[in-house]
């Protein structure tokens, strides 16, 4: 099955995408999906852009003045960032600062349109070539042989990723916290997981899916949904978002086809292995019941989209799912914070007890008080799952470690001296956000005055720079 992109891009650059990037991927059969007229709003993201993301595999963005100054275009990028890991590729067309899109897309290689347009091209299919045959979230090193601990401190191979959520590979700890969550799983348990900000929540969600997603023998279907960029989030736009992410992740690994092929009419001739798929015909049956609510406009919607219809729906596709060979379905709500804002307590409960008739596991990302408040209600989190800081300065060295000599070589020869160790300990207070931050600025430091370690005195200026400019993290 072909790839298919999702090209993100201000109008003004519309040029570009139309007569550079469009010809290129259609002479190697790559799908395309981008907006073609600069008017937008809100409803035509929920209904139509959204689903393009959806069922596009790649993301592309093309970066601008014109693009940085585009709500729409961050909108996208940021929903690209968490639901297309390793899938994201920014364009450089001209100069702007790659952080105000996102803060984690400095972190990703840009393809380089300033300069000679063939290499750039080159560079833009192999990014796709690169990616497609291994693990998506690991990124690729190329690791000098030669380099020797005892030359000094150098800068770490892979970027801590200081605030954003940590890919799989590179979260490190929380064994316990992870076990826990999978037995909840196996006895198909609801459960939320609470923390304070930065403890690392949304990073856990993501080794948990990447965990069911990689299993030799998967028998579990996951799906994620950001509750923060929900439009106007009530009972029944959360009902709907969380049939859409079932759909699309049933779509993909189910049936093997994409999200668009469902709002085809007909299913085109690159699927004949589902033509005469009864379970793929019921499976279509219900998505257009589905979209008779999600997908028409606000006068044409004749009925109402109660809970026991959400109910219904749910268990017909979970039914199809085990027809499928798949035992359980988890959904996965991060930002859960947002639903008490537009929730009220009466509906959240009936919510909680409408999904308790469902086979649906629900896991929840939220704050300590609402994690509180979650289990109070029958159905929704009847579990709670604590994350905070590390328990010792072992889990501590050993994300040091994975940093510092990222896939190419393992080691526990880092160039630390014991009292700098000691000193980011302190003062993060093993906050995993906090010995991110300070580690980073302190191998820095060393790698400047070509030190033959990080000592204490790098950890203190390190400290020094990020308490100036970003107090807010220590508080």
């Amino acid at each position: 099955m072909p790839i298919r992109v999702f090209i993100s891009y201000a109008f003004e650059d519309r040029e570009f995408v139309v007569s550079e990037l469009i010809p290129l991927f259609e002479s190697h059969r790559i799908d395309t999906w981008y907006a073609e007229g600069e008017v937008r709003s809100a409803q035509r993201w929920e209904r139509e852009i959204l689903s393009a993301l959806r069922s596009c595999d790649w993301f592309i963005v093309v970066m601008s003045e014109n693009s940085l100054n585009s709500e729409w275009v961050k909108n996208e990028v940021n929903w690209a960032m968490q639901n297309r890991i390793g899938m994201v590729v920014p364009v450089k067309l001209r100069e702007c600062v790659a952080e105000e899109f996102h803060l984690g897309l400095p972190r990703i290689q840009f393809v380089d349109y300033q300069k000679d347009r063939e290499i750039a091209r080159q560079d833009l299919l192999a990014s796709f070539v690169t990616k497609q045959g291994g693990n998506p979230t690991a990124p690729v090193v190329h690791f000098d042989s030669s380099a020797n601990i005892s030359r000094g401190v150098r800068e770490p191979r892979s970027p801590f990723h200081c605030g954003q959520w940590v890919p799989p590979d590179f979260f490190v700890g929380r064994e316990a916290e992870l076990t826990r969550a999978r037995q909840l799983i196996a006895a198909r348990q609801n459960f939320i997981v609470t923390g304070t900000p930065r403890s690392g929540k949304t990073s856990f969600f993501r080794k948990l899916i990447y965990e069911l997603n990689t299993a030799t023998t998967r028998k579990n279907l996951s799906s994620y949904v950001n509750l923060e960029q929900g439009v106007q989030l009530n009972v029944r736009s959360f009902m709907e978002h969380t049939l859409l992410c079932i759909f699309g992740e049933m779509a993909r690994e189910v049936f093997g086809c994409r999200y668009s092929d469902l709002l085809q009419n007909e299913i085109g001739g690159g699927l004949p292995h589902l033509a005469k798929d009864a379970d793929f015909a019921q499976f279509r049956k219900i998505f257009s019941l589905v979209t008779n609510y999600t997908h028409s406009d606000k006068e044409r919607r004749n009925q109402t989209f109660v809970i026991h219809e959400f109910v219904r729906f749910v268990n017909e596709l979970l039914e199809i799912c085990v027809t499928k060979g798949f035992g359980s379905f988890t959904m996965f709500y991060d930002e859960a914070n947002r639903l008490p804002k537009d929730i009220s307590v009466e509906l959240l409960n009936n919510l909680g007890e409408a999904l308790s008739q469902t086979g649906l596991i629900g896991a929840y990302v939220a704050g300590p008080q609402m994690g509180s408040h979650f289990v109070d209600l029958p159905g929704l989190a009847s579990n709670q799952i604590r994350i905070g800081a590390f328990q010792s300065d072992v889990e501590m060295r050993n994300l040091l470690i994975q940093y510092y000599f990222d896939y190419s070589e393992r080691s526990d020869r880092l160039p630390i001296a014991d009292s700098a160790v000691q000193r980011i300990w302190e003062v993060s207070e093993g906050k995993p956000y906090l010995i991110q931050l300070l580690a980073s600025g302190a191998f820095g430091e060393a790698a400047r005055d070509d030190a033959i370690e990080v000592d204490d005195n790098h950890v203190r200026r390190a400290y020094s720079i990020v308490n100036t400019e970003r107090p807010e993290a220590f508080q």
